[in-house]
């Protein structure tokens, strides 16, 4: 129902208290916005929750839950977290027109700055990457999310 997990932010510098293991004897956290190690059982790093702050990112702009659907087709099971991003990258490969207006929460209306919804978009496919290595720091998600906040223009899309 929307309603944040904030504690699950943080738990990789839990994790680095007190002792010099990186690993949990369990996996914590909340279905869905846990970022693929915890399953894989490699040491746990700050990266985890730049995962999950990279699927609410996604689901804000989305305007729908994506962390714990999933989605049948012909070939069998997939999450829609992984299908989402999978489409997303394809958009904006083939630089398809309109792709954030068909990303963004449609109740918004087409009332939303682009720049900024792409920004975010960018952002959350970024913190998502299965490879924890290609995931931004929060530092940098941070500094994006701050140059993106200046930005005061509102983009109207017409929709005739």
């Amino acid at each position: 129902e929307f309603e944040p997990k904030i504690a699950d932010f943080g738990l990789a510098k839990l994790s680095q208290r007190g002792s010099n293991s990186s690993q949990f004897s369990q996996i914590r956290g909340t279905k869905g916005y846990m970022a693929p190690e915890w399953a894989s059982n490699l040491p746990i790093t700050a990266k985890v929750d730049v995962y999950s702050y990279g699927v609410v990112i996604l689901e804000m702009v989305k305007g729908i839950r994506l962390s714990n659907w999933v989605v049948e087709d012909g070939e069998g099971q997939e999450a829609e977290l992984k299908r989402f991003v999978r489409e997303v990258k394809r958009k904006i490969l083939y630089e398809e027109e309109a792709w954030i207006e068909e990303i963004v929460d449609p109740r918004l209306k087409g009332k939303f700055n682009t720049n900024q919804a792409a920004t975010l978009i960018g952002i959350g496919i970024s913190c998502v990457d299965e490879d924890r290595s290609k995931r931004p720091t929060m530092d940098s998600v941070v500094q994006s999310l701050l140059e993106c906040e200046t930005e005061s223009e509102i983009h109207i899309t017409d929709d005739h």
